[in-house]
């Protein structure tokens, strides 16, 4: 039953495409984002009606942030328990960049190293991996992104 939740939830997901702009937002970025509908809150998202697209503008990389997902709407009677408003798994994230794409990393935090010793927490770090949770196509993007 979690498995077919997972999988709902992967191809909801797979019917928005979101793409990012990096830095703060500056003359050749204002290109990018002019006539847009601005939606200003703890990352500002850029709405393109015309073309249906979402752009997101990140200001700091690899900075962890808490990333809540929750179902908006339910599918009705059911007994999935895909219910609207049920909240997900609450993650601890950073946006990190590799190439022509941002992803969205969540970090593993059930296993840590509880010491001050460099070399044993990136042994911690290198045996338990993350997860990638999203990537994002780049639009714009500033040097200091």
């Amino acid at each position: 039953m979690q498995s077919i939740k997972k999988l709902l939830v992967i191809f909801l997901i797979l019917f928005i495409s979101p793409q990012v702009v990096l830095g703060k937002t500056t003359n050749s970025l204002q290109e990018q984002v002019k006539g847009l509908q601005q939606l200003e809150g703890f990352f500002d998202l850029y709405w393109n009606a015309d073309k249906g697209q979402l752009l997101l503008r990140i200001d700091q990389m690899n900075e962890p942030f808490i990333y809540q997902s929750s179902m908006p709407r339910g599918v009705g009677s059911n007994d999935l328990g895909l219910d609207r408003g049920q909240l997900g798994d609450t993650k601890v994230v950073k946006f990190f960049r590799s190439g022509p794409k941002v992803l969205l990393i969540e970090q593993n935090l059930g296993y840590r190293a509880n010491s001050d010793d460099a070399n044993e927490q990136a042994a911690v770090e290198s045996s338990f991996a993350q997860s990638v949770i999203w990537g994002f196509t780049v639009v714009a993007s500033q040097d200091s992104a």
